[in-house]
C-alpha cells in the first residue's frame, strides 16, 4: 500500500496547456495546487507554461523524426523514446460534461 504522503514519484513536471500566459486561470491555479501538494510531499516539481514557449509546429513526418518521442532507424521499428515514463492529465473544459459526452464523442482516457 502507498504512503499517502509519498508522491508517485520523485520528479514531476506540470505541463500547463492553458493559451492565457497570464496565468490567473482555473488551470493555472490547478497547477499550482498540485504543486504545492506534490513539493510538501517531497517531490521536486518544474512547472512548463506552454503558452510562454516559442516553438515549431510539427507537421510532416521529418518533424516527428527528429526524436521527441519516437526514434526512427532505416528499414526497421521505431524505438519507443518514451518508454517508462508515465503523465496524469487534468482536462478542464468550457462546455457542459453532457455536450463533451455527447457532441464530442466523449474521447477514452486510460488510467495506469
Amino acid at each position: 500500500m502507498q504512503n499517502a504522503h509519498r508522491p508517485l514519484a520523485d520528479e514531476i513536471v506540470i505541463l500547463q496547456g492553458h493559451p492565457d500566459p497570464g496565468g490567473e486561470t482555473l488551470c493555472h491555479a490547478l497547477g499550482r495546487a498540485y504543486q504545492r501538494g506534490a513539493e510538501s510531499a517531497g517531490a521536486t516539481v518544474k512547472q512548463i507554461d506552454v503558452a510562454q514557449l516559442e516553438f515549431p509546429l510539427l507537421r510532416t513526418r521529418a518533424d516527428f523524426e527528429r526524436g521527441v518521442a519516437l526514434s526512427y532507424a532505416d528499414g526497421g521499428f521505431p524505438k519507443k523514446l518514451l518508454s517508462g515514463k508515465s503523465a496524469r492529465i487534468i482536462v478542464t473544459m468550457g462546455m457542459p460534461v453532457l455536450a463533451y459526452l455527447l457532441v464530442l464523442w466523449c474521447p477514452q482516457s486510460k488510467e495506469s
